[in-house]
């Protein structure tokens, strides 16, 4: 078995707000989740493009960083 390591960056990514769900978000300089300051909900969504290889993948791990604003 050949042991094979990728890093994927993804190629797409934007934010859903649920108070605003058809409007584009996918030029903002980051992906702000959780609730906003007036409680609405806010989703990360992030796009990868996979490319093709022979074989089969047995394991995949997902990392991301999470960074936490101050609250004044």
């Amino acid at each position: 078995m050949v042991l094979i390591t990728a890093t994927i960056n993804p190629n797409a990514d934007s934010i859903l707000i649920s108070s605003n769900p058809t409007l584009n978000y996918g030029n903002q300089s980051d992906i702000s989740v959780g609730n906003s300051a007036a409680s609405i909900p806010r989703h990360g969504i992030l796009r990868f493009h996979i490319p093709k290889f022979d074989g089969k993948i047995k394991t995949i791990t997902f990392r991301y960083y999470l960074t936490i604003a101050a609250t004044q």
